[in-house]
């Protein structure tokens, strides 16, 4: 029978866990509320948010079935991807619902923190500690207030309820309480593969604060030599709690098999031959130290730490050294304080798998992000271990609750301020590149933010910054080379995309976009040349096999044209542009009911297109008239050159371009090196808004000895070409 004084006590615990509770809420939210107002980023998260096709349609069975396969460019997190469909399925793409989620998500792991916490230790204020350091420490910011680490915070979710579930199963093993953890275990997993260390951390848990086995001091005299020390072990066999974890760690390993198969199946694995495993071992010693300092002292922090080139030797050696030491001191207390082994243990084996020994991606030097749940450990050790301190200190309560106070005010600020700081590109971007300004991908992606944001003069500077820090950046030349080519500084965008083949010599879109300069410039032979080859790296691109088909048009090769752009069409049978020039090129060889079929398909994908709708007309037109039109000519024919230009104006005055444009070819077959004809033939297209049909006989017309730049300048047929960078470098060739 339960005492009244056991039932007030219980129910004095569940208060004070509701209040705590309350204040945990409380104080998160109101200091990440902010993030509601904050929008998606351009580092990573189109990949898993804002641009990712799949997430965007939110939850289907297409979408589900991509996430849980092997996703082109991300890690795999299945879990991770459906919770960002949810979301979509929600709120849609409204960025600040999404990052008021991860701040749900956030806030539940607090509070699963301090209940496990409580539960296993029995200690409402020291676990309360820990979860309000894990909820306002700034570090903790980018897996909160960046997006695309949606796979890290609700991956901890199903971590601490893993603790949960095997706290219950610890404490009463069965089979089915076992199945709850190992189910928990796998949806962590396919979140985040950072799970694959819980197994160590259970054995941790078992030690200290469950109590499975325990550690003791057995002091045995042994003759003059005094009292010897040896170690004795009770509780659960050691092995037997080992054989426990046996399946979970074969889980653990499944899942690393997996993750590994995804990112070289998405292409990010870097090898040692970039990064050799000497610096990669170097880095992950010196970074435990960095990590630990960006907890006593969390200032600075920024999206991403450029990963080093070299270390000093005297680095690695006073990082070592430290870590050595720490050891050794926490081991001193194994008996009397065990938290502060198992916390420090718990962060030295939780940070193993992001330590950069395998790499993938754009790895940084650190990343607060990587802390997110190793810092629980050495928050850990702080909580008991200040308590202890104070405790033996007799200092008063009230003093435990105003330095704990005081201490969470602190980073509650920090951390308000430091969420501001992904509040969007230019936000984020600028506070790296303040931080440090080698920060070459700060650099990168502030250019890239105010391309985006159209202001690409502003963005220039930061790319030329990132080539000079880092010259085989290939981002940087390429975000280079897209805003000169935009800004018709073909030149300079020439030598960027040449500077980038240098370093990526396979990249297929550096070839096709040195194409479309070539092509607009009329170096045709040079277009093709550089489509050719981006068909070569990428067979399937159908963009290329258009570019290609019209340029191969233009240089006369009309045949070749017609195949480029009929492959482009297998490739893509939807494309309209690819159907409306094939279209065009086939009703000028005269095959009139094959272009008449183009131009109604490209009129059914896009009823809109009056380009379309006109040369269907036309198309219609010149085979009703092609009985009439062909005696018009032919009459023509019978007479002498003059006759056949006189008809050619008069089909032309009545809008009749078709008959104009027979006549003219009836004229250039007699005269076929008269320079005014093939001017006249450039009009006649002109007059029809056929831009590229138009520029190419009028620079034939220039390759004939056409010089009557005046007529060129102010002729009004000529008016729908005047703007067209390919009419301004024809006019280039004029004589100063």
């Amino acid at each position: 029978m339960v005492s009244q004084g056991s039932d007030n006590s219980r129910k004095t615990s569940w208060r004070l866990d509701a209040v705590i509770a309350l204040l945990i809420v409380a104080s998160t939210f109101l200091v990440y509320v902010q993030v509601g107002t904050h929008d998606f980023t351009t580092f990573d998260d189109p990949d898993y948010v804002s641009e990712n096709p799949y997430v965007e349609k939110g939850l289907s069975l297409e979408s589900i079935k991509w996430a849980m396969g092997f996703p082109e460019r991300q890690y795999w997190a299945p879990v991770a991807f459906i919770s960002h469909m949810i979301d979509v399925q929600l709120f849609g793409m409204n960025a600040g619902l999404h990052h008021l989620m991860n701040l749900f998500y956030h806030i539940l792991n607090s509070l699963l923190l301090y209940l496990v916490l409580r539960l296993m230790t029995g200690a409402h204020w020291r676990s309360a500690f820990v979860a309000c350091l894990f909820a306002l420490h700034p570090v903790n910011v980018d897996s909160v207030a960046w997006m695309a680490e949606r796979k890290n915070v609700i991956s901890t979710t199903f971590w601490i309820l893993s603790m949960i579930a095997y706290y219950s199963y610890a404490k009463n093993p069965d089979l089915k309480k076992y199945t709850v953890v190992l189910i928990t275990v796998t949806l962590g997993l396919m979140a985040k593969q950072m799970l694959i260390t819980l197994p160590f951390v259970f054995l941790l848990l078992d030690f200290w604060p469950l109590g499975r086995f325990r550690l003791a001091w057995n002091e045995k005299l042994k003759g003059a030599k005094g009292w010897a020390r040896s170690v004795e072990l009770s509780g659960e066999p050691i092995s037997r709690l080992v054989r426990e974890k046996l399946p979970l760690l074969a889980l653990c390993i499944g899942a690393a098999i997996i993750s590994s198969r995804s990112v070289k199946h998405g292409s990010v694995i870097i090898t040692t031959d970039l990064v050799p495993m000497g610096l990669r071992v170097e880095n992950a010693i010196t970074s435990y130290v960095f990590y630990i300092w960006k907890m006593i002292f969390p200032h600075n922090l920024t999206f991403y730490y450029p990963y080093p080139e070299s270390i000093p030797a005297w680095q690695v050696v006073c990082a070592m050294t430290v870590l050595l030491l720490a050891t050794a001191l926490v081991f001193r207390f194994l008996f009397r304080a065990p938290y502060l082994v198992v916390g420090w243990l718990w962060f030295l084996g939780t940070l193993v798998p992001v330590s950069g020994i395998i790499q993938g991606g754009l790895w940084p030097a650190i990343a607060e992000r990587w802390a997110y749940v190793p810092y629980i450990g050495l928050f850990i050790m702080i909580s008991w271990g200040a308590s202890d301190l104070m405790g033996r200190w007799k200092l008063k309560p009230e003093v435990h609750m105003l330095s704990a106070t005081a201490v969470l005010v602190v980073l509650a600020f920090l951390t308000w301020r430091q969420a501001g700081v992904w509040k969007d590109d230019i936000t984020l971007y600028s506070n790296g590149i303040r931080i440090d300004p080698q920060n070459y991908i700060g650099h990168v992606n502030l250019g890239e933010a105010y391309v985006k944001r159209g202001e690409p003069q502003k963005g220039i500077p930061h790319f030329l910054e990132a080539i000079k820090l880092h010259d085989n950046d290939l981002l940087a030349w390429n975000n280079l080379a897209g805003v000169y080519k935009k800004n018709k500084q073909m030149d300079k965008a020439i030598y960027c995309y040449s500077q980038l083949l240098k370093y990526d010599p396979e990249s297929a879109s550096s070839h096709f976009a040195l194409g479309e300069i070539y092509a607009e410039q009329a170096h045709l032979d040079k277009a093709i040349k550089e489509f050719l080859e981006a068909i070569r790296l990428n067979p399937k691109d159908a963009a290329a096999y258009y570019n290609l088909g019209i340029t191969a048009a233009k240089k006369g090769e009309k045949a070749e044209g017609i195949r480029y752009l009929t492959h482009a069409l297998k490739i893509k049978p939807s494309d309209v542009d690819s159907h409306l020039a094939l279209g065009v090129i086939l009703m000028n060889e005269g095959k009139v009911a094959e272009a008449a079929g183009h131009f109604r398909e490209v009129l059914r994908l896009n009823p809109g297109n009056k380009e379309a709708r006109s040369y269907l007309d036309l198309a219609m037109n010149r085979r009703s008239d092609r009985t009439s039109s062909s005696t018009g000519v032919q009459e023509a024919r019978s007479g002498d050159p003059q006759t056949l230009y006189k008809a050619a104006v008069s089909f032309s005055a009545k809008g009749e371009y078709a008959k104009a444009l027979e006549a003219l070819s009836a004229l250039r077959d007699i005269q076929p090196d008269n320079a005014d004809v093939y001017y006249n033939i450039a009009c006649i297209y002109a007059k029809q808004n056929m831009a590229e049909e138009s520029l190419n006989w009028l620079k034939r017309s220039l390759d004939k000895g056409f010089r009557d730049w005046k007529l060129i300048e102010s002729d009004r047929d000529l008016d729908s070409i005047r703007e067209t960078a390919g009419y301004k470098i024809l006019l280039s060739r004029k004589s100063p």
